[in-house]
């Protein structure tokens, strides 16, 4: 049956210029659209040891994904909890620093991420 959160979904990526990028997501006749302005962004090499690229992480921003501080203490560090368009659940952190947001970590949210995720998400 699939899953029943993305029943009914359709999706569709394109380029709108050299820094936009444009994510429909349509579900059930309703459609969103979100327009991200590509910020500055650097990815670490530990972010691609689970398998994930810098599109999931743009992608992850356009599924209204839950953030929070992290839970480590660490200053100006932040957690993403999220969906790409392919339906994974993913978990990315990163840190801002002044302009910049630097990405270090992404993989599949373990069972009580997502129990956090789907509880805060509606």
């Amino acid at each position: 049956m699939g899953d029943p959160d993305r029943a009914g979904w359709s999706t569709a990526v394109s380029a709108v210029g050299p820094t936009l990028l444009a994510i429909t997501i349509g579900s059930r006749g309703c459609i969103a659209t979100a327009i991200l302005l590509l910020m500055d962004v650097e990815f670490r090499p530990s972010v691609f040891n689970h398998g994930y690229d810098e599109h999931d992480f743009f992608e992850v921003l356009a599924s209204r994904p839950i953030k929070r501080r992290s839970q480590r203490g660490m200053t100006n560090v932040y957690e993403l909890f999220g969906r790409n368009l392919e339906g994974s659940y993913l978990h990315v952190v990163y840190r801002r620093a002044e302009e910049r947001t630097i990405v270090f970590h992404m993989h599949t949210m373990t069972d009580s991420q997502r129990r956090y995720y789907r509880k805060h998400i509606r």
